[in-house]
């Protein structure tokens, strides 16, 4: 996972999402990656803000299977390439400061 509000220990992920702490745990399986959320969330507001950032509402296997992909050797190749990546959607806020501090440091001091 590449963001920087984000810790691994061990098997599990930590971050922030709104003002809420979520931990989620990744285990591969045959099918492909397998994701618990653990949380205390109630407000559906914020249950439907960590599935925004998790970009959950997105079909990939709808883009995917575009019939570009069958004639742009290009784009084939690159879903492939990225293929399990997913776009996480960050507040603009957070992202726009995650930008400019990175132009000029390394990444344990901007975390």
């Amino acid at each position: 996972m590449e963001t920087f509000r984000w810790f691994k220990i061990r098997d599990n992920w930590f971050g922030v999402v709104g003002e809420n702490l979520i931990e989620l745990n990744a285990k591969t399986t045959g099918r492909g990656l397998a994701v618990e959320i653990e949380t205390n969330l109630e407000n559906p507001e914020d249950i439907n803000r960590l599935k925004r950032y998790l970009d959950l509402y997105t079909d990939y296997n709808e883009i995917f299977n575009l019939e570009v992909l069958r004639y742009d050797k290009f784009a084939s190749k690159s879903v492939e390439a990225g293929w399990g990546i997913r776009i996480l959607q960050q507040d603009l806020w957070e992202t726009l400061v995650s930008f400019i501090i990175s132009q000029r440091n390394n990444i344990p001091k901007i975390k």
